[in-house]
């Protein structure tokens, strides 16, 4: 099954709802991720970063209320640390970018007046 499959049909309107449910779920998925310490973790999250990367994407270009790259930095952090599991490379690099989307999902929930 492609990662185009599993965005068929999902149609997320502008809406208070659509936007926390993408910020919390952003919110769900760095936890994941800070929490993740084994391989197979982190490659489940490599597929779920990427189709919520998609869903941020898609959501940005029909009403400009989030920012296109909003996700970019958690995919970032998931490939990192499945590097760093992978091959042993430095951890600092991972939490880098799990930190900086962190920053920019608070910012945007705040901007968009929703707590977190």
């Amino acid at each position: 099954m492609g990662n185009e499959e599993y965005l068929d049909g999902v149609e997320l309107k502008e809406s208070k709802n659509s936007e926390v449910l993408l910020l919390e779920l952003g919110l769900l998925l760095y936890e994941s991720l800070i929490n993740s310490e084994t391989l197979p973790e982190v490659e489940l999250l490599v597929g779920v970063v990427l189709e919520y990367s998609q869903m941020v994407s898609q959501y940005a270009d029909k009403t400009g209320r989030l920012q296109e790259s909003l996700a970019v930095d958690l995919n970032e952090a998931v490939q990192f640390k499945r590097t760093l599991l992978t091959e042993g490379e430095s951890a600092d690099d991972w939490m880098v970018y799990a930190n900086g989307f962190k920053a920019n999902l608070m910012s945007a929930a705040q901007d968009l007046e929703v707590n977190l």
